[in-house]
């Protein structure tokens, strides 16, 4: 397939590179990079997503659905502290 193509500065001198190490012609550098791209590409994408998780240590007693309301009255209290230190 015959097309044009606009290559930035940097990919354009990795093409030269190419071409002068390998001793061969544009169309089969642009060709080889292209192929070897998506080749990484398409490895990359047939590894599944795995999350990491890890145990907190929490308490069996501790509520995880209410945390945001322990976090608000834990800073309610560091601000009342602060605020009694003031006088």
């Amino acid at each position: 397939m015959r097309t044009t193509v606009t290559l930035e500065a940097d990919v354009a001198r990795m093409i030269e590179d190419k071409m002068r190490q390998e001793g061969i012609g544009f169309k089969e550098a642009l060709n080889a990079a292209a192929r070897a791209g998506l080749r990484e590409q398409n490895r990359n994408a047939a590894l599944p997503f795995r999350q990491a998780t890890y145990s907190m240590g929490h308490s069996a007693e501790f509520r995880w659905d209410k945390a945001l309301v322990m976090a608000d009255a834990i800073e309610d209290e560091e601000i009342v502290r602060k605020l009694m230190l003031r006088k």
